[in-house]
């Protein structure tokens, strides 16, 4: 019953945190059902999720950017706990992470019909490097107090990240200009969107993590523009995509209601 539906969250009142706020919204509609405005004027029930034979744009090229995505993003849990001498570290892998998630988007924009394509976010390319060059800039020629450098555990780990993108990237060169398709069944699909916006969360405690960290400023900085970078990602891509589905399902499901409403049936 809807008087037993939790109510939602307050809409944080800055800016960048509202796309994470609608992430976890969009979240529990999926796995329970839940309002998708702060004043709880919109309700989406799971059963709009969960709906057999609806058909949605190029779902399987979505599903593929959205489980590499998955997988890209997982291994930041590992990172929250910050510490000064881990910064670089951790500006690394951003880096490395806001050049794939470009990657991401410029095979989307290539992918999908031209009516459901994603905008340009813009190019993180050199970003990477941009954070290795302004913590030689604080630390001289020689390394800072504390620095790690990149071991052999984290070079076979990015090898295996950069062999998985193109696994990803030889899958749905195989669907390129999908249009849309009729699903028997929605729920793996929605599964792999809900999973992957939880973890997506991650980048919202890293960027209070960061401002905790007590890092030198130049680096702080660095870690806050590439963080916004990511924010921009979840803003125009990945949103956009969640709610292009969620915007086919509905229309389905109150043409199901209407008609069921005139027919009588249930």
């Amino acid at each position: 019953a809807l008087d037993r539906v939790t109510a939602p969250t307050a809409c944080p009142p800055e800016e960048w945190r509202r796309a994470y706020w609608l992430l976890g919204m969009l979240r529990q509609s999926m796995l329970s059902g839940g309002h998708l405005t702060p004043d709880g004027s919109v309700y989406v029930p799971r059963a709009v999720w969960a709906q057999r034979g609806a058909r949605l744009i190029a779902p399987s090229v979505k599903a593929a950017a959205f489980a590499e995505l998955l997988a890209q993003t997982v291994p930041f849990g590992g990172l929250l706990e910050l510490e000064p001498a881990d910064t670089e570290l951790v500006l690394r892998e951003l880096g490395l992470y806001c050049e794939t998630i470009d990657a991401i988007r410029d095979h989307l924009a290539r992918s999908l019909p031209s009516h459901a394509t994603v905008p340009s976010t813009g190019s993180a390319r050199g970003v990477a490097g941009g954070a290795s060059g302004a913590a030689t800039a604080q630390s001289g020629d020689g390394p800072v107090s504390g620095e790690r450098t990149a071991t052999e555990g984290e070079s076979s780990r990015l090898a295996d990240r950069v062999k998985g993108f193109g696994l990803y990237m030889a899958r749905t060169a195989s669907i390129l200009g999908s249009g849309t398709v009729r699903m028997s069944d929605t729920s793996e699909h929605v599964a792999l969107l809900a999973a992957t916006l939880g973890e997506l969360s991650v980048f919202e405690r890293m960027h209070d993590t960061f401002e905790a960290a007590g890092a030198p400023a130049v680096l702080l900085a660095r870690g806050a523009h590439l963080l916004a970078h990511i924010d921009g990602f979840i803003c125009t891509v990945v949103l956009e995509l969640v709610t292009q589905d969620l915007s086919a399902l509905l229309a389905r499901y109150l043409s199901k209601a209407e008609a069921s409403f005139i027919t009588g049936e249930s």
